[in-house]
């Protein structure tokens, strides 16, 4: 993802020494924020799976019965891709282990992972009003009813902060985690109106999991999220 609304992410790791004996600080492996507790997949497509560590760490990243391993590089990080993987609602968990030279080992789960259709939901503040409006504008026509039936557990939702960047960064801005869509959670967290009825639409016709992150700034170019390698001979 390139040109992102999001700052970057640093991560600093530090050693203590004392004369005569050194203490090993043990660091799990560190991964972006959209890497969470009930996240989802793309389906059909490879999936990747990336982060940090220490260096020349070995990481190995478990996920549906598929096991991918890898080495950090010199800059701390490290990237794996799952083979495509089929659409499935079955919680399942995501593991990622590290094990560094001085043979300690460390582990990140996540819980609840899925695996169907993810969908980027950009645009100005049509997109971004939630069913229950927002400031003065009144609520979407039906939303009492629209709400009152959102229990939709795969419709979920990740939300990033509107943030400026002027290059590339190492991970989002978060406002709110992966959610599930629920009576309560569509207004906790302002489930964008147009982006939970196009999921709804979307599920009950292809019967798929679809999951709408999204960017939820006023004006939002989708071309922003395009890789830099796409505009190379534009002026």
């Amino acid at each position: 993802m390139t040109k992102s609304k999001s700052p970057a992410c640093f991560l600093i790791i530090g050693a203590a020494l004392a004369v005569g004996w050194s203490i090993v600080v043990e660091v799990k492996p560190t991964l972006p924020q959209v890497f969470a507790d009930h996240m989802v997949f793309q389906r059909d497509m490879p999936a990747p799976v990336w982060g940090t560590a220490d260096v020349a760490e070995i990481i190995t990243v478990e996920f549906a019965g598929q096991k991918k391993q890898t080495t950090t590089g010199a800059d701390g990080r490290w990237l794996v891709r799952f083979n495509p993987l089929d659409a499935s609602a079955e919680p399942r968990e995501l593991a990622v282990t590290g094990k560094t030279k001085d043979a300690a080992v460390s582990r990140v789960r996540f819980a609840d992972v899925v695996v169907g259709e993810v969908w980027l939901c950009a645009g100005q503040s049509n997109m971004e009003m939630p069913l229950i409006g927002e400031r003065s504008l009144k609520p979407i026509l039906g939303a009492d009813e629209a709400i009152r039936m959102a229990e939709f557990p795969q419709i979920r939702m990740l939300k990033i902060k509107k943030t400026r960047a002027g290059e590339p960064a190492s991970d989002i801005n978060l406002a709110s985690p992966w959610i599930a869509c629920s009576p309560n959670t569509i207004n906790t967290i302002k489930f964008s109106a147009a982006g939970f009825l196009f999921g709804r639409k979307h599920q009950q016709k292809s019967r798929k999991e679809p999951r709408t992150p999204q960017p939820h700034r006023s004006i939002q170019p989708v071309a922003e999220c395009r890789p830099a390698a796409a505009y190379s001979g534009w002026k």
